[in-house]
């Protein structure tokens, strides 16, 4: 599968990664439809930095400023590929995340998603093309939207990402994704660097992020019921193994 990935990446502020966010695109660019940046009040730097880059179908689209979840919709609306993939600024994909995350869409078409490992890192090793494996440098299953492939249709079904939350908006999608019935995997293979830095929004536990995160598990639990009891799988429990991906 070639030029199917519509590439969602909202920018704000100096976005001092986003060069390093650019080139873990520019390496996988042949999969690449468009990459549709949202300028979510991002500096003259930040945009130099989008001049620089050759990337297929690129385009700047003005963000509405209130938040991530709605500068991600503003792309999501206008996105063109029949698969979605994010990145936020000052994050990183490894350079085999969309020939890997491509074929198990085609191997699975029942499966609306597909997930991965994250690494969670604080320093870049630039020779090696890859986290610094230091204390602060950690493997995870977790929640965020830059470690997943969608197909475009699962939006159509479930509607776009909830903008009236600052934060957790990713695990809401997962929790809708998991509670509709929805088939989706994790593949047990790193799909995103997430970067720690002093500059993120998650940075810090705020009172406003335990607020959302609690309010979307909320909604999750009243789903459930309302569904007769459904039980939520774990994201553990969607692991593919390395060896299953053949």
């Amino acid at each position: 599968m070639t030029g199917v990935v519509s590439v969602i990446l909202p920018i704000r502020g100096e976005a001092p990664f986003l060069a390093d966010a650019l080139a873990s695109l520019a390496v996988q660019a042949e999969a690449l439809h468009e990459v549709l940046a949202v300028d979510d009040g991002m500096s003259d730097a930040a945009r130099a930095a989008l001049g620089r880059a050759r990337l297929p179908g690129l385009r700047i689209l003005q963000g509405p400023r209130r938040g991530p979840a709605a500068a991600r919709n503003v792309a999501l609306a206008a996105a063109a590929g029949p698969v979605i993939g994010f990145l936020d600024d000052d994050d990183l994909w490894p350079a085999d995340k969309l020939a890997r995350q491509l074929a198990h869409l085609a191997r699975r078409p029942g499966d609306v998603a597909v997930g991965g490992r994250i690494e969670w890192f604080a320093r870049w090793d630039g020779p090696a093309g890859r986290p610094l494996r230091d204390s602060a440098w950690q493997s995870v299953v977790h929640v965020n939207l830059g470690a997943y492939l969608f197909r475009r249709e699962v939006f159509e079904r479930l509607g776009p990402l909830d903008s009236t939350l600052t934060f957790s908006e990713d695990v809401d999608l997962i929790l809708r994704l998991s509670d509709a019935g929805e088939r989706f995997a994790i593949l047990d293979r790193t799909t995103l660097y997430y970067r720690r830095h002093p500059g993120s929004m998650t940075a810090a536990r705020s009172a406003a992020e335990e607020r959302d995160f609690r309010r979307v598990l909320l909604r999750s639990v009243r789903r459930r019921r309302l569904a007769g009891g459904l039980s939520a799988q774990s994201l553990a429990a969607r692991l593919v193994p390395a060896e299953e991906e053949a």
